[in-house]
């Protein structure tokens, strides 16, 4: 989600859309079953209903990344960008 609408520092550095506290810099500290009910819940919002012949912004669909937040161990959800 944050790199089909990136810009800047994000398009190299998605990883600090998603975790802003800055605890994950690559796939492999993503992939921490630590964050997987974060990222299940999430997933459903990535989707497309038709392919359009170039790049059309209401076609685009959600623009915002969901960003993790961890509160005394519980995850929870927040929209950022």
């Amino acid at each position: 989600m944050v790199t089909k609408s990136c810009k800047g520092k994000t398009c190299v550095h998605p990883w600090s859309v998603i975790h802003p506290a800055g605890n994950v810099q690559t796939l492999e500290e993503a992939l921490n079953t630590r964050f997987d009910n974060f990222y299940s819940s999430v997933s459903a919002a990535v989707s497309f209903e038709k392919c359009e012949l170039g790049y059309i912004l209401e076609s685009e669909g959600p623009q915002e990344a969901v960003v993790f937040h961890e509160v005394s161990g519980e995850n929870c959800l927040g929209t950022e960008l």
